[in-house]
């Protein structure tokens, strides 16, 4: 854990930058790697796995880039958060599944992310729910414009959070 007197209302900031860079770099894995011909699903699953559980739930991970404890609301609105989107996804593999429109559901699940983000708002701050605007407007678009590639917004979407990634890592910890 940071050596820091000051309590800081977001302890986890730096933890969360970490993960949004992993999944970044998940999200291009796919593009890179595609699986007939459109982005790589079980790739990404098995990279976001990784993600989480090497990032978020790894206890020396915690420790070492924490500023603190995370609050009881904190770690209720985490909760809510991952419900939300494990919910978001369900629905939209249980209505657009069977389909076949792939670039339709990656697009839903890229704007369903932006979604959970607004949510994690009390956990890791204002700075989240900018990140989340801004995934959900990448994925409108994404279904307005369907002349545009998938792999357009694979790009995108990775791009951004790389970008709010490095500035976690750099601001953090930051009580906004």
């Amino acid at each position: 854990m940071i050596n820091n007197s000051t309590t800081h209302i977001y302890p986890r900031q730096k933890i969360f930058g970490f993960f949004l860079i992993a999944i970044a770099f998940t999200i291009y894995l796919p593009v890179i790697f595609p699986y007939n011909g459109t982005p790589n699903g079980a790739l990404f699953g098995l990279f976001y796995i990784i993600s989480i559980i090497g990032i978020m739930f790894n206890p020396i991970i915690r420790k070492k880039f924490s500023v603190g404890v995370s609050t009881k609301k904190q770690k209720k609105m985490s909760n809510l958060s991952l419900f939300i989107l494990t919910i978001g996804i369900f629905i939209i593999f249980k209505v657009f599944g069977t389909s076949g429109d792939y670039r339709l559901i990656w697009i839903l699940i890229f704007g369903m992310v932006g979604v959970h983000f607004l949510t994690f708002i009390p956990v890791h701050g204002k700075l989240v729910g900018i990140l989340g605007i801004i995934l959900i407007i990448n994925a409108t678009i994404g279904i307005i414009f369907l002349t545009f590639p998938l792999t357009l917004f694979f790009i995108i979407d990775g791009t951004i959070k790389l970008i709010f990634g490095i500035i976690y890592i750099k601001l953090s910890p930051i009580n906004w």
